[in-house]
């Protein structure tokens, strides 16, 4: 059988930045929450390997983001407190899914608004860097999941968030929101979301993620004149005892043993 031809030009790529709320108000729905994400990051592994996802926590006890950085080294150390980008940019791995299983609580108040300014920042520098991420075929995500119990920073004439839905819309970034006992959400915290979700984007139905079918089949569209349809069989080994992947076993290293059952 001829191996498979491959359309050239650059795959689709997804690239999300998942923002998790791990403040007091979300204590008691942090291990749903997580488990929900380390799912979602688990599928991506399996099924998406052109995805790659980051993951920013705010409502932490400390502080760790670039945006908090270069305001304090102007003078003004009290912005973007308790955020935290636990992971920059990168393809989901092991370590991703160890943090998602080993969520802490935090007991710092962050307001969605300057989580979701320090997650644009962080999702913007990361493909700055990186050419293959250069492009309208690349897919830009924002998915925030929180309660929306805290009260955020007064915005006289939403001007800073009339600012982040237009860098949002200039960066072409999708931003989904998962909001657990909406009913608890503050109400002017509600309002300020509806306020910037009507402006990004209008709400979409939804699908269930499934995993990946373990059939045979071609990544091109049947119809594609320039693909054979043809299959063909790749491995790699990989010693994985530390870190996400490990390093490649290169063919002069691979001894072949036998099991006895």
């Amino acid at each position: 059988m001829p191996p498979a031809t491959r359309a050239t030009g650059p795959r689709n790529v997804e690239v999300t930045v998942l923002l998790l709320d791990i403040g007091a108000s979300m204590h008691a729905d942090l291990d749903s929450a997580a488990h929900a994400l380390s799912a979602y990051v688990e599928t991506r592994m399996l099924s998406r390997p052109n995805s790659d996802l980051a993951l920013v926590y705010f409502g932490t006890s400390g502080t760790s983001n670039e945006l908090h950085d270069e305001a304090a080294s102007a003078g003004d150390p009290t912005q973007y407190l308790h955020i935290s980008v636990v992971h920059a940019l990168q393809q989901p791995g092991l370590s991703m899914l160890r943090s998602l299983r080993q969520v802490p609580r935090g007991d710092g108040e962050s307001d969605f608004v300057d989580a979701l300014t320090v997650a644009l920042d962080s999702l913007y520098k990361a493909v700055a860097l990186r050419d293959e991420l250069q492009g309208p075929r690349v897919a830009k995500r924002i998915v925030l999941l929180s309660q929306l119990a805290t009260q955020i920073k007064p915005d006289p004439g939403n001007a800073f968030k009339d600012t982040l839905v237009r860098k949002l819309a200039q960066q072409g970034v999708t931003l989904d929101l998962v909001c657990l006992h909406p009913y608890l959400a503050v109400p002017g915290t509600r309002a300020q979301l509806q306020y910037i979700l009507d402006n990004v984007k209008v709400a979409k139905k939804t699908n269930q993620e499934k995993l990946p079918s373990l059939g045979k089949e071609s990544p091109f569209d049947s119809t594609d004149p320039a693909a054979s349809h043809g299959l063909t069989l790749a491995r790699e080994y990989r010693v994985a005892e530390e870190g996400d992947a490990g390093e490649e076993v290169a063919q002069e290293e691979r001894v072949k043993v036998y099991r006895v059952c």
